[in-house]
């Protein structure tokens, strides 16, 4: 197994202030708050030094999603870091912060963990509880900088990753800015942040301008009504608009990088590359990842007569992810749960699947 410079330079703070390997790493049984834990500490603990002598030996489980990706051919996470950072150890260049879950969309893949909205809609709607949704997560009622970053050297950092939720409506990030720009620092880091482009920062503007660089990267799941359906909460009008804000924004600055990043799973799969085609129409970087969790909405619940039906009527001419398509093994149990998870969640959520992805919707085993 190759070497992961998330175990040397990098430091994953997750919403609950814990600790972890990296904001993918999928672990349900180690936690470790910073208040408990200073992040050398953390390093030096039982988990971590075994995690960094797996890594050298074969993928461990929590690492799932980098390892698909490169069976798959694609560019994995784990191979992004290892080409931003030294690898010296023991200097901290890359920071990942997941401070708040607040989030104003119910994404058909998404849960209560990443998004408070889900769980908005969990609180009356219990039959939900049986598909991939956890506890209620509760992030700290209070965002202290100096609690998250009492135990950081930060001589050496040169990026911060921030996350959601949806982080442009969050508060914590105005905070985090300024402690950048109290500390001096700012102009030395260069910032990456994802949103789903619902809401443009405007008064955010001026001070995230003074990164280094910027990097923004446009969540973009569907076009038209295939967005309003996919992330519930969320018009295509709306997200189309604020694109062209973050696409004006770039103009006018060098330091703004623009990523549409794309999430392929069952219910896109049709129109993966009309989304290219909209990344390349407004000269925006296009990237994208393979879902694999919920396994009731990746390319396992897709049936064979509807994939040949994309790629006869051209609806899906991508060569690399056809390629991907073909070496995926159906999976019953994954699409039975499928239509029972759509059904639930259009009852739920008001959306409709059928009338959204007809030609989908015909291919499903409904006996």
């Amino acid at each position: 197994m190759p070497f992961c410079a998330a175990t040397t330079n990098h430091c994953c703070i997750g919403i609950k202030q814990n600790y972890k390997p990296c904001c993918r790493y999928s672990d349900s049984e180690n936690f470790f708050p910073i208040s408990q834990y200073s992040f050398q500490d953390y390093k030096n603990t039982e988990f971590f030094v075994n995690l960094k002598q797996e890594l050298s030996q074969a993928w461990p489980a929590g690492c799932v999603r980098c390892q698909d990706e490169e069976r798959h051919g694609l560019v994995s996470l784990r191979q992004r870091y290892n080409d931003r950072m030294s690898g010296e150890l023991d200097k901290l260049e890359f920071l990942e912060l997941s401070i708040s879950n607040h989030c104003n969309l119910t994404c058909k893949m998404c849960d209560n963990f990443s998004s408070s909205k889900w769980q908005h809609v969990l609180d009356s709607n219990n039959e939900l509880l049986k598909y991939d949704f956890g506890k209620e997560v509760k992030p700290s009622s209070k965002f202290w900088i100096e609690h998250v970053f009492q135990n950081l050297n930060l001589d050496h950092l040169h990026t911060v990753k921030y996350l959601g939720g949806e982080p442009f409506i969050t508060p914590e990030l105005d905070k985090l800015i300024d402690f950048f720009i109290e500390k001096g620092i700012i102009e030395k880091i260069n910032f990456r942040c994802n949103t789903n482009c619902t809401f443009y920062p405007k008064k955010l503007i001026d001070k995230l301008l003074k990164f280094k660089s910027v990097r923004i990267d446009l969540s973009i799941d569907g076009i038209n009504e295939l967005c309003n359906f996919i992330r519930t909460g969320e018009q295509w009008s709306t997200v189309s608009k604020v694109v062209g804000q973050w696409v004006d924004l770039r103009s006018k600055n060098q330091k703004v990088t623009l990523i549409l990043h794309h999430t392929s799973q069952a219910l896109n799969i049709h129109q993966f590359d009309l989304i290219k085609k909209f990344a390349k129409d407004k000269d925006i970087q296009f990237s994208y990842s393979i879902l694999n969790h919920p396994n009731y909405l990746n390319f396992t619940v897709l049936p064979k007569n509807y994939v040949t039906k994309l790629t006869t009527s051209q609806a899906l001419v991508d060569e690399k992810l056809i390629s991907i398509l073909n070496k995926v093994s159906y999976s019953d149990s994954n699409h039975k749960k499928f239509i029972s998870y759509v059904d639930d969640t259009d009852k739920v959520l008001n959306t409709d699947f059928k009338s959204t992805i007809p030609l989908f919707y015909d291919c499903l085993d409904l006996t």
